[in-house]
């Protein structure tokens, strides 16, 4: 078993460890090729490791959580920490959809809810009107990428979220910035749990927004910097 390391180290991808991944404010580092079960997701930081629920872990190149949608409670997360309750937070995650169905499905979320006082954020992704969105309890908005990249099923994409409190949310998407908005990290909704492929982690409410397809890695950053290297360090994993 692969031992978590402080953060400030970087343990490089020579002889089959961990990508060299930009550890700079990183508060969460998931990657399903390194200490991953059908029932917990290690961080590698050794924080806080995530809980599975109604997800699949399939051992592969690479390795993956397969995502089913539906209902019941899907998803993999954990309680709420004060530590993620940050003010400016970035995600970098690599995933890839089932389908292109016209649904907004959630990729990541700190969300409870469907109002300000439950909900930070969640971050969501429709293939079939080629959007990714922000819900923070106040405002939903789905953005076009629309002639930067085509999201199709099948496919592996590492979508990127620098989500400040005060200030602009970017969706880069392949390391290409695809959308903004003036919708952000609600902070004022307090401690929310973490999920990843559920807009509310350890409830089955708003199961529509479950994700479908496959998730291999997630990335959590206290910062308004996006992180830099990540595209680099971990693409040829994923065919590019």
């Amino acid at each position: 078993m692969l031992q978590p390391f402080p953060i400030g180290m970087i343990n490089p991808a020579a002889g089959g460890g961990l990508p060299s991944i930009d550890q700079t404010n990183l508060i969460r580092w998931w990657d399903a090729d390194f200490d991953a079960t059908s029932s917990t997701w290690t961080d590698q930081t050794g924080t806080q490791d995530a809980s599975v629920g109604g997800v699949s872990y399939v051992s592969g190149t690479p390795s993956v959580y397969d995502f089913p949608g539906g209902s019941g409670v899907i998803g993999i997360g954990h309680a709420a920490a004060t530590d993620i309750n940050c003010d400016d937070i970035g995600v970098q995650m690599w995933i890839k959809l089932d389908n292109t169905n016209n649904t907004n499905y959630c990729i990541a979320s700190q969300r409870s809810g469907v109002n300000s006082s439950t909900c930070r954020f969640s971050f969501h992704i429709n293939a079939g009107n080629n959007t990714v969105g922000i819900y923070n309890g106040f405002a939903f908005s789905p953005l076009s990428v629309s002639g930067l990249i085509t999201l199709t099923n099948n496919v592996w994409y590492f979508v990127e979220v620098m989500c400040p409190n005060n200030g602009t949310t970017e969706f880069y998407i392949n390391d290409i910035s695809v959308a903004s908005t003036s919708t952000n990290n609600n902070t004022g909704a307090g401690a929310e749990p973490w999920g990843i492929g559920t807009p509310n982690y350890g409830l089955s409410t708003y199961s529509g927004e479950y994700f479908q397809g496959d998730i291999a890695m997630c990335l959590v950053y206290d910062t308004n910097t996006r992180p830099s290297g990540n595209w680099n360090a971990t693409k040829a994993r994923f065919g590019y």
